[in-house]
């Protein structure tokens, strides 16, 4: 998973760049200070030194600086004035002992890593270049023999850096960690805002039910993310002929509704490019199925559809693929599965030969229930999955409702019987579910006056 730092690494450069440059002079002045008095008497040492921390100080601190060339310079100041010391009190240039020239240095690191954002791995190497001029001066000159006490006495004189190694892994982990609360809520607000500016954007796309008619259709749309990858198209042609197509993809959340916006602009293409001589679900199918394979496919994306289309009398054409299968649920209770009739969306390089267009009737009284595959994923306590056998039981043993454009919250009421926890589906949401009703109203004898609330209903739309 991708951290937050990571995310906004620009922002998190600039907040370590713009802290190196504010504190590398003062760092440089405390160091100059704290440690004049450290060469009193040794002139030649003062002198180098003074000029080394005046200069790096003054380089360090420049504006135009990145990140690594400030910690960089600071790293070579250690390194320079650590080597000199060590070896004019080596060599006997000036008076003092090596193992104060180990403890100063380790004390100048530390001083460092408090003021500078050294990470971990930045601190270790100026200790580990002291570490080892310490040992080969102390060696060169004799003040070091080699026998085996030599490797504990380097293990004891390593640990006067570790104080500081410390100090530069506490504080770069502490820093992070800050600098990921500022950001969460810093942009926190501002990603609520664009979900719900994606989901408004989402939901208009979305048709409007249609309750007046021959041909009506209700349907409730439960994304798990507030924003997910169910679709449906709706739309009534010039001989008032209800197009419905339920679309689906793999994934939920937004990543999944951006894919399914691209199937659905598409879809809408293919439509208003067929005019009048609309195409039958099943090739309407195949030309959506060939851009998901040329587009989405090789991502590993592919897609899943149901297209109906329903005249005045009742007829209806249908062609899936790879989509959950819908019912219909007849006047008399009993229920008859609609299939689909071929594989996903783009999972088919050639020509696909199970494309084939299939036909039943509603008749008034009836209801076409389809639903996504979120209602067969459901689990109720015992984790068990409800699964496509368990949806027809489901609605095949179900009591009608009042009216049976009712039949979306019912199916939503029924999905959470079979949780049997008591969360409602419009709180806790485990999968992007989206449920159509479509009824044949019986009352709607005028075919002209249908017709024209057809229209009416489209241009609505």
């Amino acid at each position: 998973m991708t951290s937050i730092k990571s995310q906004f690494q620009s922002q998190y450069d600039a907040e370590v760049g713009a802290l190196l440059q504010k504190r590398f002079r003062w760092w440089a002045g405390t160091w100059l200070v704290l440690w004049l008095p450290w060469f009193a008497g040794a002139w030649m040492q003062s002198l180098i030194c003074i000029a080394v921390i005046a200069v790096g100080g003054w380089w360090g601190s420049q504006r135009l600086l990145s990140i690594d060339e400030r910690i960089r310079t600071a790293v070579w100041m250690l390194i320079a004035t650590a080597g000199l010391t060590i070896c004019l009190v080596g060599f006997g240039v000036i008076d003092g002992n090596l193992e104060g020239c180990v403890i100063w240095s380790g004390l100048s690191l530390l001083l460092a890593c408090i003021f500078l954002p050294m990470t971990f791995a930045q601190a270790v190497k100026p200790a580990a270049i002291m570490l080892l001029m310490w040992m080969i001066t102390a060696v060169w000159t004799d003040k070091l023999d080699i026998h085996w006490v030599s490797p504990i006495i380097v293990i004891l004189y390593s640990f006067v850096y570790f104080p500081a190694l410390a100090v530069a892994g506490i504080r770069t982990s502490q820093f992070g960690k800050h600098f990921e609360a500022r950001m969460l809520r810093r942009h926190q607000e501002d990603f609520v805002r664009e979900v719900f500016d994606a989901q408004k954007f989402h939901n208009a796309l979305f048709p409007d039910e249609c309750l007046t008619g021959t041909i009506q259709f209700r349907y409730i749309d439960l994304p798990r993310a507030g924003i997910g990858g169910d679709f449906l198209h709706a739309d009534f042609d010039s001989k008032g002929r209800l197009n419905l197509v339920v679309l689906d993809v793999s994934g939920d959340g937004i990543s999944a509704a951006l894919t399914v916006h691209r199937m659905q602009g598409e879809l809408e293409r293919v439509m208003a490019e067929s005019g009048d001589d609309a195409l039958a679900p099943d090739q309407a199918l195949a030309l959506l199925d060939r851009y998901v394979e040329l587009t989405l496919a090789h991502h590993g994306i592919y897609g899943f559809a149901l297209f109906f289309r329903i005249d005045l009398e009742g007829h209806i054409e249908y062609s899936g693929a790879g989509h959950t299968p819908a019912f219909i649920r007849r006047a008399n209770g009993s229920t008859e599965t609609l299939e689909s009739t071929t594989w996903p969306l783009g999972a088919s390089t050639d020509h696909d030969p199970l494309q084939c267009l299939k036909e039943s009737k509603l008749n008034p009284g009836d209801v076409l229930l389809i639903h996504t595959d979120g209602a067969c994923e459901e689990r109720n306590e015992k984790d068990q999955r409800l699964g496509y056998a368990g949806t027809f039981e489901m609605v095949r043993d179900a009591a009608n409702p009042h009216q049976d454009l009712h039949w979306p919250k019912h199916f939503i009421k029924l999905l959470e019987d079979f949780r049997g926890n008591g969360e409602s589906m419009y709180d806790v949401r485990r999968e992007d579910t989206l449920v159509v009703a479509v009824t044949l109203n019986e009352s709607s004898s005028n075919h002209e006056t249908t017709t024209t609330l057809q229209a009416e209903t489209a241009t609505q739309s």
